[in-house]
């Protein structure tokens, strides 16, 4: 849920409009982000890139039923269809394992302690939280090659 980013005045409508059919879908992507994540990616993981999932977390099911096709058919449609298999939906996302996550959440928790590091994209209600992170994916490259050691 992402309601939560907004004034209070306004989380009930936010969460109207984000259980509208196509709301997943017609998202555009943050600028730089498409360019990045193919300078970053390799589905193959067989020349040196990394190895790249796609961690979201879905709405519940009962309350939205479509969120997960249109997640898909965004990714399909913005990274290509081939990144379409390399989506982990769940909602606790310390489950996932690997090197770096990358998200705007300020705090992540769930049922395990993470293996990866916390890097956030940065977003005005995640200001207070240290870690690496990227202002802008244009500016990937400084946050994350150490991270993922790819010089």
């Amino acid at each position: 849920n992402t309601e939560w980013i907004f004034p209070e005045e306004y989380q009930k409508d936010v969460e109207a409009l984000s259980l509208e059919p196509g709301f997943f879908e017609t998202l555009e992507p943050i600028p730089f982000a498409i360019e990045a994540f193919h300078e970053i990616a390799d589905p193959n993981d067989d020349d040196g890139v990394a190895n790249v999932y796609i961690c979201t977390s879905p709405k519940r099911f009962e309350n939205n039923p479509h969120c997960l096709a249109e997640k898909s058919a965004w990714v399909a449609k913005y990274l290509g269809k081939e990144y379409v298999n390399r989506i982990i939906f769940t909602r606790d996302k310390t489950l996932a394992h690997g090197h770096v996550l990358i998200d705007d959440k300020p705090s992540i928790s769930g049922s395990r302690v993470p293996d990866w590091t916390h890097v956030y994209y940065d977003q005005p209600y995640n200001k207070l939280y240290t870690g690496p992170r990227i202002k802008s994916w244009k500016h990937w490259r400084k946050a994350l090659l150490s991270l993922l050691q790819l010089g």
